[in-house]
C-alpha cells in the first residue's frame, strides 16, 4: 500500500508542473482534434449534400418529365455534380413522395434517405445530422480536457479512463464472438 501511496504522492507532484501542464494540455487538444476534425468536415459536408438535394428536388415534377424528379422516381436516385447519389429501395416507395399532381412534395424526407449511404459508420449520426453540435461537442469536450489538466486532476483522469477500458474490454471483445 506504502507503493501505491508514495507513486500517488510523485504524480501528484509531477503534474503541478507548468510544462507537464503544457504538454498533456497540447497533447488531449490534438487527440480530440483528430477525431472531431474530421468529424466535423464530414458533418458540413453531408449537411451541405443534404440541402443541395432538398434544393434540387424541392418543387420538381415527374409529370412535366423535369430530370430530379423522374430520376429520382425511376431510378431512386439524384445526379448533382456529376455524382449520382442513390438508394434502390426508394424506387419500390417513391409514388409516396409525389402528389397526385406529380409534385415532389417530400424532398426533404428524399434527401435523408439519399444521404444516408454517405454518411461514415465512425461518427454517431446524431452528430452528422447537426454540424453545429459537432462543433459544440468538440469546444465543451476540449474545454473540460485543459480544465481537467489545469487543476491538476489528470492522473486521476487516466486511471479512471484506463479502468473503464479495463472494464469494457470483457464485454466487447465478447461481442465480437457472440453477436446476435
Amino acid at each position: 500500500m506504502e507503493f501505491f501511496r508514495r507513486i500517488h504522492q510523485r504524480m501528484g507532484l509531477l503534474q503541478r508542473r507548468t510544462g507537464f501542464k503544457i504538454t498533456f494540455t497540447v497533447l488531449f487538444l490534438l487527440v480530440l482534434g483528430s477525431y472531431f476534425l474530421p468529424a466535423t468536415i464530414e458533418s458540413f459536408r453531408i449537411d451541405t449534400l443534404e440541402q443541395s438535394i432538398k434544393q434540387l428536388l424541392a418543387g420538381s415534377n415527374r409529370e412535366l418529365g423535369q430530370e430530379p424528379a423522374v430520376e429520382f422516381a425511376e431510378e431512386g436516385s439524384v445526379t448533382i455534380n456529376g455524382v449520382t447519389y442513390a438508394d434502390p429501395r426508394l424506387v419500390s416507395i417513391a409514388d409516396s413522395f409525389f402528389n397526385e399532381s406529380g409534385d415532389l412534395v417530400a424532398a426533404a424526407e428524399a434527401a435523408v434517405f439519399l444521404v444516408a449511404s454517405e454518411m461514415p459508420d465512425w461518427i454517431p449520426t446524431f452528430l452528422l445530422e447537426q454540424p453545429q453540435l459537432t462543433l459544440g461537442v468538440w469546444v465543451v469536450a476540449s474545454a473540460w480536457l485543459v480544465l481537467v489538466v489545469w487543476c491538476g486532476m489528470t492522473w486521476s483522469f487516466l486511471i479512471s479512463l484506463a479502468l473503464m477500458f479495463l472494464t469494457s474490454l470483457p464485454f466487447w471483445i465478447g461481442s465480437l464472438f457472440f453477436e446476435p
